[in-house]
């Protein structure tokens, strides 16, 4: 009785198994032939599907879901899944295509010019965040082990191996403290035009800001109202419902 139980859950939960995998292969196929045929908002709740209901956060879902709200001309929703993928494959030639086109469509629409920061970024993570943290272990090894040889034989090539082992865990640390500040920067997509308040009470608009436009997040703890800072460095409050951010 046991074995034939055990049997019925396995023949159950592979069947469950194989049908969440049809069902995304499903949603993925129609996503892309509505795409194709140029019915964007359908391959985008296709895609957002996915994304939502089965928690399939990677590159192919969110470039196309970007794709999709840039043909549905929704910058900022588009830049804001288009910089998830960058995340995913940062040296993607189509990727970095797609993001300039719509960096520049956005400064156009908005009459700014907005910053290469994504060049920048391509830069920094052109090599694995775990490929830095490899390589610094083994530099802070030699660093260790040149060090005890120095102290043991007093030897100049030791102290010299040790200062350069130094430089070098230095360096290493150093671009992996930017590297983390880069995947987690603390930043927002406006996706829709709004006015931002000096309070968190809705009061007195300061300024504003257009569909696009990346703002860095200093207070979410508000319930509708998260405090963001403005180009001229002055501090405003934006309603939540205007922006999208990594919570």
């Amino acid at each position: 009785m046991k074995l034939k139980f055990f049997f019925v859950m396995f023949l159950l939960l592979s069947f469950a198994i194989f049908s969440q995998e049809a069902t995304v292969d499903e949603l993925f196929t129609k996503g892309n032939q509505a795409y194709i045929s140029g019915k964007y908002l359908e391959a985008k709740e296709n895609y957002q599907k996915l994304l939502n209901n089965f928690n399939l956060d990677n590159y192919a879902v969110n470039y196309n879901l970007g794709c999709c709200y840039y043909k549905l001309h929704q910058l900022g929703y588009a830049r804001f899944y288009l910089e998830k993928a960058f995340l995913f494959q940062p040296q993607n030639e189509d990727l970095k295509n797609s993001m300039n086109v719509l960096l520049d469509e956005i400064g156009k629409k908005n009459g700014y010019t907005e910053e290469d920061e994504f060049s920048i970024k391509r830069m920094l993570l052109f090599v694995s965040p775990l490929v830095v943290f490899i390589i610094f272990c083994i530099f802070f090894i030699l660093l260790i082990f040149f060090i005890f040889m120095f102290l043991k034989k007093s030897s100049r090539i030791y102290f010299t191996l040790s200062i350069g082992a130094f430089i070098c865990t230095i360096f290493l640390f150093s671009f992996a403290f930017v590297q983390y500040n880069t995947i987690n920067d603390n930043c927002g997509i406006v996706v829709k035009d709004a006015d931002v308040y000096l309070s968190a009470d809705n009061s007195t608009p300061i300024s504003s800001v257009t569909d696009g436009k990346k703002v860095r997040i200093l207070d979410d703890s508000e319930e509708n109202y998260l405090m963001i800072k403005l180009s001229d460095n002055t501090n405003g409050w934006l309603n939540k419902n205007c922006i999208l951010y990594n919570h």
